[in-house]
């Protein structure tokens, strides 16, 4: 069967001022996210100190007791067993290097694979794209836990990665192949097993996929090619079952509306006017009216460049099944995205955390750009490179310019969190049963731990289980915190 060549093999070659524009943009997008690339070295721990004190201790048992009854992530958590093995036998925290190999392995998701599958003559734009979306999942937001505390990452970061591989091969492929729907089935198979909140929306791709077969009759032969989808569903319910006859069973995690936990109805009306907020801005309560607005501006700023990308993405052969899947994406995105607000207040009572606020708004960017580009394949417009780039351009400035204030103070600081993690360290590994913890304001990006300046007993109940997971890594019985402030 012939194949119609697509818009990337017939399009004339770009001028001498066109590649100037490409490759400004190219570059804007490189340096941001070279600023926050360039604080990894300021990566944190949180409850390493605990899990991996325990892993030390008990070894396999630990892992499957957090794969079964706490955290059924089966990919995450053997990263994570991998990583604490490693810290055990080198004898070093590994933070940077955990945390580097993790952004490199996301940034080849979003930006070099999806390249791969492009026409020759298309790669460079797919790749300029890709650096803009993970650009701006990085700007604007908060960023400590999901990017710079490595367990987290090790959960968060493939999840992102496989969810914006999905995305790119639905706009390229349409999952018209057979090869494509495998390695789609791949990538939902490694979201699910990265975190919970990617099996919940992986669980939605398929309740979707089969809701619009249902209700669109003449849909129903071609997405019988959705049985790829059979190893992703297993899986995300398998995931699912686990968590709701683990973890959500313990009512003992309340941190706000007590009324609220464990209830349905309220929870999800709580959740409703969150998501409301979140589809406009993280942390709507601590914006002025202006910031929301530039914002959400920006917002619809990457809806409009990737409408008029989209048919410079997606050849033509790969577009009728691209705009289904890709509405699909987008629903599942939206929906994951009022799911997670909706957990956090059944589970707690209140919005829960801060790596959940960040994967949000990298799920409504997922769905904006999913949906422009539905809008734009459905319009058959001609690619409109440079104003979508320049749009681009525009919304990443928006949003770094509201991050420069956070990204100065922690680079200012950035020699304190190197110098407190190195102190630390070596305190813990000398002799002596007691030991002095220093600890660093938090930054606004890399973020951090902070408690109480006092000193700590292992066992007392007002130690609480965090300070206690330090001293039992170190194998310690008191430790003293301080709070380094420098200039």
């Amino acid at each position: 069967m012939k194949i119609e060549a697509s818009s990337a093999l017939t399009a004339k070659r770009p001028s001498t001022y066109e590649r100037a524009i490409i490759i400004a943009c190219a570059l804007t997008f490189l340096a941001a996210i070279a600023a926050y690339a360039g604080l990894i070295s300021g990566g944190h721990w949180q409850d390493e100190y605990y899990n991996f004190y325990r892993l030390r201790d008990e070894g396999l048992p630990f892992l499957f007791y957090r794969i079964l009854a706490w955290s059924p992530r089966p990919l995450s958590e053997a990263l994570v067993y991998l990583y604490g093995i490693a810290v055990i036998q080198s004898g070093r925290p590994l933070i940077g290097w955990v945390l580097g190999i993790t952004w490199i392995a996301t940034v080849l998701s979003i930006v070099v694979v999806p390249a791969c599958y492009a026409a020759r003559r298309n790669r460079t734009i797919v790749a300029v794209a890709g650096l803009a979306l993970f650009a701006l999942f990085l700007a604007n937001h908060p960023t400590a836990e999901m990017y710079y505390w490595p367990e987290a990452s090790l959960a968060y970061m493939p999840a992102l990665a496989a969810i914006c591989a999905m995305f790119w091969l639905c706009v390229m492929t349409g999952l018209e192949s057979l090869r494509a729907r495998w390695a789609a089935a791949a990538t939902l198979i490694v979201a699910a097993s990265s975190v919970e909140i990617a099996a919940m929306f992986v669980f939605l791709v398929a309740g979707f996929t089969l809701a619009l077969s249902i209700c669109v009759p003449r849909l129903r032969i071609e997405w019988r090619k959705a049985v790829w989808l059979t190893l992703p569903l297993a899986t995300s319910t398998g995931i699912l079952v686990l968590l709701a006859h683990g973890r959500v069973q313990n009512g003992n995690e309340i941190m706000g509306d007590a009324a609220i936990v464990h209830h349905i109805k309220p929870a999800l009306l709580a959740a409703l006017r969150e998501f409301a907020k979140a589809l406009a801005v993280s942390g709507w309560n601590d914006r002025s009216p202006l910031n929301i607005a530039l914002v959400v501006v920006s917002k619809f700023l990457v809806f409009g460049a990737f409408v008029g990308l989209s048919t410079q993405l997606s050849p033509p052969h790969a577009r009728r099944g691209a705009s289904r899947w890709l509405a699909i994406l987008a629903a599942a995105c939206l929906a994951t995205t009022l799911l997670i607000i909706a957990a956090a207040f059944y589970q707690f009572g209140a919005l829960c955390c801060e790596r959940h606020d960040t994967l949000r708004q990298c799920l409504v960017y997922i769905a904006i750009v999913s949906a422009a580009c539905a809008v734009g394949l459905n319009l058959h417009r001609k690619p409109r490179i440079m104003p979508s780039l320049s749009m681009l351009f525009f919304a990443l400035a928006i949003n770094v310019s509201m991050s420069f204030d956070a990204l100065r103070n922690d680079y200012a600081q950035l020699n304190v969190f190197r110098s407190v993690k190195v102190m630390n360290w070596n305190r813990g590994a000398s002799r002596g049963s007691t030991m002095l913890f220093e600890q660093a304001v938090p930054g606004q990006i890399v973020g951090g731990v902070i408690r109480d300046d006092k000193t700590y007993e292992l066992g007392n109940p007002a130690t609480g289980w965090w300070i206690d997971g330090i001293m039992n890594f170190f194998r310690k019985t008191e430790i003293t915190f301080v709070t380094v402030r420098r200039e």
